[in-house]
């Protein structure tokens, strides 16, 4: 089992975004610009404009902002996680390759969550006593592996030659299976790490996403090399 080594990823992680702090923090500030731009100009169209067309028009460039957001950070980051040195072209070189690939990512996820929902909601409904609490608790589990698979997700469609969003999923499935506390563990991590960079939201808008593109990006390597797919880039993955 390698809940414990979870923990060793996260604190490789931080050590990472601490030794390429000033690339790293440029890129999230970016990231940053973008996810909160559409927002911005969304509400600006509605308190300014208040025409329903232009109105509608910002709130859709406002959602498809930030999939290119996390797409471009997760290369970012992923280099990183190479031991390479990044730059602020990269997060836009990610953006460039997976631009259509992070909206489907986006809808596909909408979707899902939007069906797990209403399947607990429904079908919880159809029964009562402990076959009530087994129906929910079936769906909140898809929901949960669900989750945990947006970890790996970006991190293996990255890793790719050529990018396919099902393999991505597929295998991101499979990790998530063969070591579930792992994956529970680097999520408690991330929104352990979330609720403090929001809480100090200085850290939130200089360096949050980087941490969490590197925590996503070092614990699926680490899994990818321990496992043989890949040759390590560097020791300190090694689990």
């Amino acid at each position: 089992m390698l809940f414990g080594a979870a923990f060793k990823i996260v604190w490789r992680s931080l050590k990472d975004a601490w030794e390429d702090a000033f690339q790293l923090a440029l890129n999230n500030i970016v990231w940053l610009l973008l996810t909160i731009a559409g927002p911005v100009l969304a509400y600006g169209a509605w308190k300014v404009v208040q025409n329903p067309i232009v109105t509608w028009v910002t709130v859709a460039i406002a959602v498809l902002l930030v999939p290119l957001a996390v797409a471009g950070m997760f290369c970012v980051t992923n280099r990183t996680s190479h031991g390479n040195a990044v730059h602020l072209y990269d997060l836009f070189q990610g953006i460039k390759r997976f631009w259509w690939r992070s909206w489907i990512w986006l809808l596909v996820n909408v979707v899902v969550i939007g069906l797990v929902y209403i399947s607990m909601s429904f079908y919880t409904n159809l029964v009562s006593g402990y076959f009530k609490y087994l129906v929910g608790g079936f769906w909140l589990s898809v929901g949960i592996i669900w989750v945990l698979m947006q970890i790996y997700f970006w991190p293996l469609i990255i890793e790719q030659d050529t990018p396919n969003i099902l393999r991505a999923w597929r295998n991101a499935f499979i990790l998530v299976v063969r070591e579930p506390l792992y994956a529970l563990a680097i999520v408690i991590c991330v929104i352990g790490i979330t609720a403090i960079c929001v809480i100090f939201s200085v850290a939130f808008m200089v360096i949050y996403m980087a941490i969490i593109g590197l925590i996503a990006n070092n614990a699926t390597l680490a899994l990818l090399i321990r496992s043989g797919a890949i040759e390590s880039p560097r020791p300190q993955l090694k689990i």
